[in-house]
């Protein structure tokens, strides 16, 4: 018995960089740049509040794609 295969489908064009992916990605790395901050100066706010932009990096992320502006899925 043959075996045959497939060619895999195409990449998506936009190579993963969209609006969700880019807001995503920024306010992860402010968090870590306040968080660090923080933990450089001692200043037990700028942890809170670099922890924070974290935590609300990841809900406007997941917001935004399910909004239709993140990877296209493939069902």
């Amino acid at each position: 018995m043959p075996k045959t295969y497939l060619v895999p489908p195409a990449p998506p064009q936009n190579e993963g960089k969209t609006v969700a992916a880019w807001t995503f990605s920024a306010l992860v790395l402010l968090g870590a740049i306040l968080f660090a901050l923080g933990m450089v100066t001692g200043q037990s706010v700028l942890l809170l509040v670099g922890i924070g932009a974290v935590v609300l990096a990841i809900v406007v992320g997941f917001i935004l794609r399910t909004a239709g502006f993140g990877q296209k899925v493939k069902r």
